[in-house]
């Protein structure tokens, strides 16, 4: 059964943040047929806390199973301050406010291209997260687009001062 991991970690700028930096990832995954939402919110953990410049993490951290690249899959990066704020309750409302939009866009436009969905899905994220998140600060947020098993793919994290790069890998559990 294919499997959404984020494998490698790699810090090349930390964020304008007082300290080190507490990574997470929130992952938005639109299954197209029916439209079958869900949010995913993985991290630190004992694996992406107090990075900093230079530091490079490799742990293969599941993301989901049953993988499908015709999936839609946005993921962004958030850098916890004092608590993980997109988790409990915030992560659930979070998935309703952006799997809401998601499930009428493929009512209405079902069939269009994951870039189309990502340009107008993103900036909905965006602002559920901002909505949800109590003081963590949002990196960036990137449409990921992958093929079948074994394959992966680098995304570039850049924003509150910080650059950080995740290997993405599907993978058997």
């Amino acid at each position: 059964m294919p499997t959404l991991y984020a494998n490698k970690l790699w810090c090349s700028d930390e964020t304008n943040e007082v300290g080190l930096d507490d990574i997470y990832l929130v992952c938005f995954v639109g299954r197209p047929n029916p439209p079958q939402p869900f949010l995913i919110s993985v991290g630190p953990g004992n694996y992406w806390n107090s990075m900093e410049e230079g530091d490079k993490r490799t742990w293969w951290i599941k993301l989901y199973e049953n993988y499908s690249p015709s999936n839609l899959h946005l993921v962004t990066m958030m850098e916890k301050d004092w608590g993980k704020d997109i988790e409990g309750a915030a992560r659930k409302e979070v998935e309703k406010w952006v799997g809401g939009q998601y499930k009428k866009l493929q009512t209405n436009v079902g069939g269009a291209s994951s870039q189309d969905f990502a340009n107008i899905i993103t900036p909905v994220m965006n602002d559920a997260l901002k909505a949800h998140s109590v003081n963590d600060d949002r990196v960036s947020t990137h449409l990921l687009e992958l093929g079948g098993l074994g394959s992966s793919k680098w995304l570039n994290f850049t924003g509150d001062g910080g650059k950080y790069w995740v290997q993405f890998t599907v993978g058997n559990p």
